[in-house]
């Protein structure tokens, strides 16, 4: 009698595949997404955030900063712009956690240019029409324009800074100053101290023929003048008196 044949047993080890998962890391978000403009001359300082693990490492990754301006390890646009414009770069970030996470974030600067007012004011004549419009450079118009100190008939035009009128009496040394107001964001002020005068009119002599003299017979005429300031002081500018006569510096009489 045959022996029974032994049933073939198999035995499968089933191994668990590992499965790798080669999905990108979430992109990191930046804040803010605008940046406030600048002030050639000016302080500027910007927080740039993320969420991503710390530390976090910050560079530029195209454009230019404003000259003046960097990016320090913080994530802080920080400096003092140097030129005015307008500059387009792209902020990039990266974080530590593994894989690494990244992100950008298109950004532009303007830079405004500084608002700077010079007053060089001229010297005006009593009764006379006065018109002067100070220089003006850098800022955002429309401006608005003040002034103190201006004398009794002078006045500013609030719009285009043109202090004119008819001066009323003299002043050996005035003190004026002015302020202008931009209407760019950061708004600027500009402020000039000038000092100028406003004169007497000019003198006038206003004897113009004097009478004819005869020979051997006292002559006296008063030469007679107006405007400017009081005594005046005379003189012969051209021309001879004739022989006997003289005039008097002083009184003006011949």
């Amino acid at each position: 009698m045959k022996a029974l044949a032994k049933p073939l047993v198999r035995f499968w080890l089933l191994m668990p595949a590992l499965l790798l998962c080669s999905c990108p890391a979430p992109r990191l978000e930046l804040a803010p997404v605008e940046l406030e403009n600048g002030v050639e001359g000016w302080n500027y300082r910007e927080q740039l955030v993320s969420e991503g693990r710390p530390p976090l490492r910050w560079s530029i990754s195209q454009g230019d900063l404003p000259p003046g301006l960097i990016l320090n390890d913080g994530g802080e646009l920080v400096g003092t712009p140097r030129q005015p414009g307008d500059y387009p770069f792209t902020v990039r970030v990266r974080d530590s956690s593994f894989p690494a996470r990244t992100g950008t974030q298109n950004y532009a600067i303007t830079i405004l240019p500084r608002l700077r007012i010079t007053a060089n004011l001229p010297n005006g004549r009593v009764l006379e029409p006065y018109a002067a419009t100070p220089a003006l450079e850098g800022g955002v118009p429309p401006y608005t324009f003040e002034a103190i100190g201006l004398p009794a008939g002078l006045g500013i035009n609030p719009e285009t800074g043109t202090i004119s009128g008819v001066p009323l009496t003299p002043h050996a040394a005035l003190r004026v100053d002015l302020r202008v107001t931009d209407s760019g964001q950061p708004q600027q002020t500009a402020t000039d101290t000038d000092f100028f005068a406003i004169k007497n009119q000019a003198i006038q002599i206003v004897t113009s023929d004097l009478p004819a003299g005869q020979v051997g017979v006292a002559y006296n005429q008063a030469v007679v003048a107006e405007n400017g300031q009081p005594p005046y002081r005379w003189a012969v500018s051209d021309g001879l008196l004739p022989g006997g006569l003289r005039l008097n510096t002083v009184t003006g009489v011949i």
